[in-house]
């Protein structure tokens, strides 16, 4: 799966406009993310599709992202967190901590996940 990681950052779906991001909530590698308390998911095609209530918008996340969405179950370091996928996929050094990191701030800025 060498590269997967490279498309992370691309697999939130919004109708945002194109500056949603550019105030990121802080994630790091010390950050402890988890799902937010009655979030509303729901597997298609193999694939997550979150729902925000409050914002009235669905995000599709990839098959990577759906992996990662999966394991935010449980409260988890960010940096655990990319240990394990460290394990499991190949890529350049730093490729999953960078795109992990990025994802996990798109989706705390959605308020898709609590983040401490």
């Amino acid at each position: 799966m060498n590269g997967a990681f490279l498309k992370l950052r691309l697999e939130i779906e919004t109708s945002c406009p194109a500056n949603i991001w550019s105030t990121m909530a802080s994630v790091n590698s010390t950050s402890i993310v988890s799902h937010m308390p009655n979030q509303v998911a729901a597997d298609v095609a193999g694939e997550t599709v979150l729902m925000s209530l409050a914002r009235s918008r669905c995000y599709g996340l990839g098959e990577m992202g759906s992996e990662i969405w999966s394991r935010l179950a449980s409260p988890v370091r960010v940096s655990d967190l990319v240990s394990q996928l460290n394990l499991q996929y190949e890529a350049a050094p730093g490729v999953i901590e960078r795109d992990v990191v990025q994802l996990l701030s798109q989706l705390a800025e959605e308020g898709l996940i609590q983040v401490s």
